[in-house]
């Protein structure tokens, strides 16, 4: 059996692992919106960019890592985006700050 189909059904648990994160994600964040904007004291406008932030860099950021994998290897911008995720994750909870809060939702 060739490599690829040996790690065909990693790559397809991969893929289909993040295409359902993404949703979920955005999912999450909405349920918590009214809480955050009563913590930070904000109106509905302010608060939205946590969603509108989150759509923005992904609809940047995704064909600019895409290109990035294909010069430094896919593998290691994969490995690259989950600590990302990992720092922006732990961050979020812990931000100080709504502005502060917005930039980790957009890393």
């Amino acid at each position: 059996m060739s490599g690829w189909k040996k790690s065909r059904p990693v790559f397809l648990t991969a893929i289909a692992a993040g295409t359902i994160l993404n949703p979920l994600n955005s999912s999450m964040i909405s349920l918590a919106l009214r809480s955050i904007q009563d913590n930070y004291r904000l109106s509905f406008a302010a608060v939205s960019w946590l969603v509108s932030g989150f759509y923005l860099a992904s609809a940047v950021g995704q064909p600019i890592t895409g290109k990035l994998g294909d010069l430094v290897g896919r593998r290691k911008m994969f490995l690259i985006g989950l600590l990302i995720a990992a720092a922006a994750s732990l961050g979020a909870p812990l931000a100080p700050t709504f502005l502060f809060l917005v930039l980790m939702r957009i890393l």
